[in-house]
Protein backbone atom coordinates (compact mmCIF):
# COMPACT_ATOMS: atom_id res chain seq x y z
CA UNK A 1 0.00 0.00 0.00
CA UNK A 2 1.36 3.00 -0.78
CA UNK A 3 2.60 5.60 2.08
CA UNK A 4 2.86 9.05 -0.10
CA UNK A 5 3.35 9.21 -3.60
CA UNK A 6 4.27 12.39 -4.65
CA UNK A 7 5.82 14.21 -8.27
CA UNK A 8 9.03 14.91 -8.48
CA UNK A 9 10.64 16.48 -11.87
CA UNK A 10 7.65 14.57 -13.00
CA UNK A 11 8.46 11.37 -11.61
CA UNK A 12 6.63 9.61 -8.69
CA UNK A 13 8.35 8.08 -5.86
CA UNK A 14 6.55 5.37 -4.55
CA UNK A 15 7.03 4.95 -0.82
CA UNK A 16 5.90 1.97 1.18
CA UNK A 17 4.31 1.73 4.09
CA UNK A 18 5.33 -0.20 6.83
CA UNK A 19 2.42 -1.22 9.24
CA UNK A 20 3.70 0.37 12.19
CA UNK A 21 2.05 3.21 14.17
CA UNK A 22 2.40 4.06 17.72
CA UNK A 23 2.70 6.51 20.53
CA UNK A 24 5.64 6.17 22.86
CA UNK A 25 6.35 8.37 26.40
CA UNK A 26 3.88 10.87 25.03
CA UNK A 27 5.99 11.58 21.91
CA UNK A 28 3.75 10.38 18.64
CA UNK A 29 6.04 8.10 16.29
CA UNK A 30 5.36 8.59 12.87
CA UNK A 31 5.09 6.82 9.92
CA UNK A 32 7.79 4.30 8.73
CA UNK A 33 8.29 4.53 4.94
CA UNK A 34 10.41 3.08 2.99
CA UNK A 35 11.15 3.01 -0.71
CA UNK A 36 13.70 1.29 -2.74
CA UNK A 37 16.96 2.23 -1.89
CA UNK A 38 15.82 4.14 1.37
CA UNK A 39 15.77 2.13 5.05
CA UNK A 40 13.07 2.54 7.51
CA UNK A 41 12.74 5.93 8.91
CA UNK A 42 11.35 7.07 12.09
CA UNK A 43 10.08 10.16 12.76
CA UNK A 44 9.53 11.71 15.88
CA UNK A 45 7.87 14.82 16.35
CA UNK A 46 7.30 16.59 19.94
CA UNK A 47 5.35 19.36 20.63
CA UNK A 48 6.86 21.57 22.57
CA UNK A 49 3.76 23.71 23.21
CA UNK A 50 0.60 22.15 22.35
CA UNK A 51 -1.43 23.77 19.53
CA UNK A 52 -3.58 26.74 20.99
CA UNK A 53 -6.21 28.62 19.98
CA UNK A 54 -7.30 31.74 21.92
CA UNK A 55 -8.11 35.38 21.81
CA UNK A 56 -10.69 37.73 19.35
CA UNK A 57 -10.17 37.26 16.58
CA UNK A 58 -8.96 34.20 18.00
CA UNK A 59 -4.85 33.07 17.13
CA UNK A 60 -3.45 29.19 16.82
CA UNK A 61 0.07 28.62 17.64
CA UNK A 62 1.85 25.72 18.11
CA UNK A 63 5.59 24.73 18.88
CA UNK A 64 7.66 21.42 18.42
CA UNK A 65 11.18 19.43 17.47
CA UNK A 66 11.23 16.38 15.50
CA UNK A 67 13.96 13.36 15.71
CA UNK A 68 15.10 10.95 12.79
CA UNK A 69 15.83 7.91 12.48
CA UNK A 70 18.64 6.93 11.27
CA UNK A 71 20.19 9.90 12.02
CA UNK A 72 21.81 9.52 8.87
CA UNK A 73 18.45 10.93 7.44
CA UNK A 74 17.83 14.84 7.15
CA UNK A 75 15.03 16.50 6.10
CA UNK A 76 15.65 19.09 3.82
CA UNK A 77 12.38 21.11 4.26
CA UNK A 78 9.43 20.72 6.88
CA UNK A 79 6.22 21.66 6.40
CA UNK A 80 3.43 22.66 9.14
CA UNK A 81 0.19 22.57 7.35
CA UNK A 82 -3.15 23.45 9.56
CA UNK A 83 -6.63 21.45 8.71
CA UNK A 84 -10.43 22.88 9.68
CA UNK A 85 -11.62 19.79 11.40
CA UNK A 86 -14.84 21.55 12.28
CA UNK A 87 -17.86 19.13 10.99
CA UNK A 88 -19.39 20.76 7.58
CA UNK A 89 -16.16 22.93 7.26
CA UNK A 90 -13.53 22.44 4.25
CA UNK A 91 -10.91 19.80 5.47
CA UNK A 92 -8.38 21.06 2.67
CA UNK A 93 -5.25 22.45 4.40
CA UNK A 94 -5.80 26.25 4.09
CA UNK A 95 -2.13 27.33 5.48
CA UNK A 96 1.06 26.08 4.64
CA UNK A 97 4.34 27.04 6.67
CA UNK A 98 7.69 25.69 5.45
CA UNK A 99 10.77 25.61 7.36
CA UNK A 100 14.22 24.26 7.41
CA UNK A 101 14.65 24.80 11.62
CA UNK A 102 14.53 21.79 13.50
CA UNK A 103 12.63 23.71 16.26
CA UNK A 104 10.04 25.59 14.75
CA UNK A 105 7.10 27.75 15.91
CA UNK A 106 4.13 28.68 14.36
CA UNK A 107 3.57 32.13 13.36
CA UNK A 108 0.27 33.07 14.50
CA UNK A 109 -2.82 32.65 12.10
CA UNK A 110 -6.06 34.31 12.29
CA UNK A 111 -8.71 31.31 13.34
CA UNK A 112 -12.52 31.29 12.81
CA UNK A 113 -14.08 30.96 16.16
CA UNK A 114 -15.90 27.74 17.27
CA UNK A 115 -13.74 25.86 14.65
CA UNK A 116 -11.12 23.07 15.81
CA UNK A 117 -8.11 22.82 13.38
CA UNK A 118 -5.20 20.59 13.41
CA UNK A 119 -1.41 20.98 13.17
CA UNK A 120 0.25 18.43 10.96
CA UNK A 121 4.05 18.31 10.05
CA UNK A 122 5.38 16.92 6.94
CA UNK A 123 8.99 16.44 6.39
CA UNK A 124 11.18 16.54 3.59
CA UNK A 125 13.76 13.34 3.66
CA UNK A 126 15.60 11.85 0.47
CA UNK A 127 12.78 14.38 -1.63
CA UNK A 128 10.34 11.77 -0.33
CA UNK A 129 7.79 13.48 2.43
CA UNK A 130 6.96 11.66 5.77
CA UNK A 131 3.68 12.67 7.35
CA UNK A 132 3.39 13.19 10.91
CA UNK A 133 1.29 14.90 13.76
CA UNK A 134 1.92 16.24 17.78
CA UNK A 135 0.76 14.56 20.69
CA UNK A 136 -2.90 16.27 20.75
CA UNK A 137 -2.78 18.10 18.45
CA UNK A 138 -6.10 19.81 18.02
CA UNK A 139 -6.93 23.19 18.86
CA UNK A 140 -10.66 24.60 19.66
CA UNK A 141 -10.96 28.02 18.83
CA UNK A 142 -13.78 29.94 21.08
CA UNK A 143 -16.61 30.97 20.04
CA UNK A 144 -16.90 34.55 19.21
CA UNK A 145 -18.39 36.19 22.63
CA UNK A 146 -21.55 37.55 22.26
CA UNK A 147 -22.07 41.45 21.98
CA UNK A 148 -24.55 44.15 21.05
CA UNK A 149 -22.92 47.25 20.49
CA UNK A 150 -26.28 49.25 20.70
CA UNK A 151 -26.45 48.33 24.45
CA UNK A 152 -22.38 48.71 24.78
CA UNK A 153 -21.61 45.61 24.08
CA UNK A 154 -23.19 44.24 26.97
CA UNK A 155 -23.92 40.02 25.88
CA UNK A 156 -27.33 39.34 25.13
CA UNK A 157 -29.18 42.28 26.01
CA UNK A 158 -32.37 44.59 25.06
CA UNK A 159 -31.98 48.40 25.88
CA UNK A 160 -34.02 51.30 23.79
CA UNK A 161 -35.31 54.97 24.81
CA UNK A 162 -38.45 56.05 26.07
CA UNK A 163 -38.97 59.65 24.67
CA UNK A 164 -42.00 62.16 24.63
CA UNK A 165 -44.38 62.59 22.11
CA UNK A 166 -44.35 66.36 22.62
CA UNK A 167 -40.98 66.74 21.93
CA UNK A 168 -39.31 63.68 20.16
CA UNK A 169 -36.17 64.25 21.90
CA UNK A 170 -36.62 64.62 25.65
CA UNK A 171 -35.99 61.10 26.91
CA UNK A 172 -38.36 60.12 29.62
CA UNK A 173 -36.97 59.57 33.23
CA UNK A 174 -37.95 57.07 36.15
CA UNK A 175 -40.66 55.36 33.60
CA UNK A 176 -41.16 51.64 34.25
CA UNK A 177 -40.67 49.04 31.56
CA UNK A 178 -41.48 45.55 31.65
CA UNK A 179 -40.08 42.97 29.64
CA UNK A 180 -42.37 39.57 28.46
CA UNK A 181 -41.31 36.52 26.58
CA UNK A 182 -43.23 35.27 23.55
CA UNK A 183 -46.42 34.27 25.14
CA UNK A 184 -46.54 37.36 26.92
CA UNK A 185 -45.39 36.35 30.74
CA UNK A 186 -43.51 38.95 32.33
CA UNK A 187 -39.56 38.39 32.75
CA UNK A 188 -38.62 41.78 34.38
CA UNK A 189 -39.09 45.55 34.98
CA UNK A 190 -36.62 48.16 35.07
CA UNK A 191 -36.97 51.94 35.43
CA UNK A 192 -35.92 54.57 32.55
CA UNK A 193 -32.76 56.17 34.05
CA UNK A 194 -31.71 59.36 31.51
CA UNK A 195 -27.62 59.15 33.40
CA UNK A 196 -27.39 56.22 31.17
CA UNK A 197 -24.93 56.61 27.68
CA UNK A 198 -26.62 55.65 24.57
CA UNK A 199 -30.02 54.26 26.10
CA UNK A 200 -32.12 55.14 29.44
CA UNK A 201 -33.03 51.36 30.09
CA UNK A 202 -31.17 48.18 29.73
CA UNK A 203 -32.26 44.46 30.68
CA UNK A 204 -28.99 42.66 30.65
CA UNK A 205 -28.29 38.93 29.79
CA UNK A 206 -26.99 36.55 29.74
CA UNK A 207 -30.27 35.36 30.95
CA UNK A 208 -32.01 35.95 27.97
CA UNK A 209 -31.44 33.52 25.09
CA UNK A 210 -32.23 34.08 21.30
CA UNK A 211 -35.82 34.37 20.58
CA UNK A 212 -39.00 37.29 20.75
CA UNK A 213 -39.84 39.15 23.34
CA UNK A 214 -42.11 42.12 24.11
CA UNK A 215 -41.01 45.19 25.51
CA UNK A 216 -43.84 47.84 26.74
CA UNK A 217 -44.25 50.76 28.64
CA UNK A 218 -46.55 50.76 32.30
CA UNK A 219 -48.79 53.75 31.88
CA UNK A 220 -50.37 55.91 34.17
CA UNK A 221 -54.07 57.72 33.69
CA UNK A 222 -53.95 60.19 30.92
CA UNK A 223 -50.58 58.13 28.95
CA UNK A 224 -50.30 56.40 25.56
CA UNK A 225 -47.31 54.65 24.17
CA UNK A 226 -46.63 54.32 20.57
CA UNK A 227 -46.50 51.22 19.73
CA UNK A 228 -47.95 49.68 22.70
CA UNK A 229 -45.85 47.03 22.57
CA UNK A 230 -42.42 46.48 20.72
CA UNK A 231 -41.60 43.20 19.31
CA UNK A 232 -37.48 42.44 19.35
CA UNK A 233 -35.96 39.65 18.44
CA UNK A 234 -32.57 38.70 20.15
CA UNK A 235 -30.37 36.64 17.37
CA UNK A 236 -27.44 34.21 17.91
CA UNK A 237 -25.01 36.61 17.32
CA UNK A 238 -26.01 38.75 20.89
CA UNK A 239 -27.56 41.46 19.08
CA UNK A 240 -31.40 42.41 18.32
CA UNK A 241 -33.92 43.08 15.54
CA UNK A 242 -34.57 45.94 16.14
CA UNK A 243 -31.10 47.51 17.33
CA UNK A 244 -32.23 49.91 19.96
CA UNK A 245 -35.66 49.32 21.13
CA UNK A 246 -37.50 52.50 21.29
CA UNK A 247 -40.78 54.27 21.97
CA UNK A 248 -42.93 57.26 22.94
CA UNK A 249 -45.35 58.50 25.75
CA UNK A 250 -47.95 61.04 25.32
CA UNK A 251 -49.20 62.69 28.67
CA UNK A 252 -46.24 62.11 31.10
CA UNK A 253 -47.26 64.23 34.10
CA UNK A 254 -44.96 66.57 36.17
CA UNK A 255 -45.98 65.17 39.85
CA UNK A 256 -46.41 68.31 42.70
CA UNK A 257 -46.24 67.18 46.02
CA UNK A 258 -47.94 69.30 48.87
CA UNK A 259 -47.59 69.28 52.45
CA UNK A 260 -49.58 70.70 55.51
CA UNK A 261 -52.03 68.47 58.06
CA UNK A 262 -53.65 65.58 57.33
CA UNK A 263 -56.59 65.39 55.42
CA UNK A 264 -56.17 69.26 53.92
CA UNK A 265 -58.40 69.34 50.64
CA UNK A 266 -55.55 71.23 47.73
CA UNK A 267 -56.78 72.95 44.76
CA UNK A 268 -54.53 73.23 41.56
CA UNK A 269 -55.54 75.50 39.09
CA UNK A 270 -53.74 77.48 36.11
CA UNK A 271 -55.37 80.48 37.29
CA UNK A 272 -55.66 82.01 40.86
CA UNK A 273 -58.51 81.11 42.59
CA UNK A 274 -59.98 83.88 44.68
CA UNK A 275 -63.73 82.09 46.17
CA UNK A 276 -63.87 80.76 49.67
CA UNK A 277 -65.39 77.58 48.23
CA UNK A 278 -63.87 75.11 45.94
CA UNK A 279 -65.45 74.61 42.51
CA UNK A 280 -67.60 71.78 42.16
CA UNK A 281 -65.57 69.23 40.05
CA UNK A 282 -68.42 66.51 38.69
CA UNK A 283 -69.91 65.56 35.28
CA UNK A 284 -71.04 68.89 34.19
CA UNK A 285 -67.71 70.59 34.64
CA UNK A 286 -66.54 71.75 31.18
CA UNK A 287 -63.54 69.77 30.46
CA UNK A 288 -61.60 73.06 29.56
CA UNK A 289 -61.33 73.68 33.24
CA UNK A 290 -57.61 72.54 34.48
CA UNK A 291 -58.54 71.66 38.12
CA UNK A 292 -56.71 69.07 39.87
CA UNK A 293 -57.22 68.21 43.48
CA UNK A 294 -55.67 65.91 46.03
CA UNK A 295 -56.04 65.17 50.05
CA UNK A 296 -53.35 64.81 52.24
CA UNK A 297 -52.92 61.34 53.35
CA UNK A 298 -52.07 60.67 57.54
CA UNK A 299 -48.49 61.95 56.96
CA UNK A 300 -49.74 65.19 55.44
CA UNK A 301 -48.51 64.38 51.74
CA UNK A 302 -50.45 64.48 48.80
CA UNK A 303 -49.09 64.43 45.17
CA UNK A 304 -51.16 65.82 42.04
CA UNK A 305 -50.06 65.07 38.86
CA UNK A 306 -50.39 68.00 36.50
CA UNK A 307 -49.08 68.70 32.44
CA UNK A 308 -45.65 70.24 32.66
CA UNK A 309 -44.30 73.90 31.58
CA UNK A 310 -47.64 75.29 32.86
CA UNK A 311 -47.77 77.61 35.32
CA UNK A 312 -50.33 76.40 38.37
CA UNK A 313 -51.69 78.19 41.58
CA UNK A 314 -52.60 76.48 44.82
CA UNK A 315 -55.25 77.05 47.13
CA UNK A 316 -56.18 74.56 49.95
CA UNK A 317 -58.58 73.93 52.73
CA UNK A 318 -57.67 73.07 56.12
CA UNK A 319 -60.00 71.02 57.95
CA UNK A 320 -60.62 72.76 61.65
CA UNK A 321 -63.32 71.89 64.73
CA UNK A 322 -66.12 74.21 65.10
CA UNK A 323 -69.45 73.67 67.37
CA UNK A 324 -71.01 71.46 64.67
CA UNK A 325 -68.44 69.26 64.25
CA UNK A 326 -65.02 69.46 61.22
CA UNK A 327 -65.39 71.91 58.95
CA UNK A 328 -63.02 72.98 55.48
CA UNK A 329 -61.68 76.46 56.11
CA UNK A 330 -60.20 78.00 53.54
CA UNK A 331 -56.43 79.52 52.97
CA UNK A 332 -56.13 81.24 50.19
CA UNK A 333 -54.18 80.76 47.02
CA UNK A 334 -50.68 80.89 47.60
CA UNK A 335 -49.25 83.77 46.98
CA UNK A 336 -45.83 82.67 43.94
CA UNK A 337 -46.91 80.62 41.09
CA UNK A 338 -45.72 77.06 40.99
CA UNK A 339 -44.49 76.71 37.19
CA UNK A 340 -43.14 72.89 37.32
CA UNK A 341 -40.78 72.10 34.42
CA UNK A 342 -41.48 69.43 31.60
CA UNK A 343 -41.57 65.34 32.30
CA UNK A 344 -39.86 66.31 35.75
CA UNK A 345 -40.17 63.00 37.37
CA UNK A 346 -41.49 62.54 41.09
CA UNK A 347 -39.67 63.66 43.98
CA UNK A 348 -37.25 65.95 41.59
CA UNK A 349 -39.72 69.38 42.73
CA UNK A 350 -39.22 70.90 46.12
CA UNK A 351 -42.20 69.90 48.55
CA UNK A 352 -44.95 72.62 48.36
CA UNK A 353 -46.51 74.05 51.55
CA UNK A 354 -49.99 75.04 51.74
CA UNK A 355 -50.15 79.07 52.48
Amino acid sequence: MPCYTEMLMNRPRDIRKVPHWAIAGGVLVGWLCSQPGLAAVSINVTCTSPFTCVGNPPVGTVSYTYTVTPPVFTPTLQEVSITDTTPGANSTPSNYFFTTNPSYTLPPLSLTPGHTYTATVNLLINQSWFPSACPGPQASCPPAPLTNPVCNNFAQSICGTIFASEVPTQKLDKLLVEIRDSLGQLIATTPTDNSLIGYNYIFKGPAFINGTYFVDVVLDRGENATPLQQLVTLKPDGTTTPGSVDMTVTGVPTPITVSDSSGTLVLVTTTRWTLNTPPPIDRTTPATRDYYTAITDENGLATINVPGNFTYYMTCWRVTSSANGYAYTWNGSVATPITPGLFVPAGTLPVQQCP
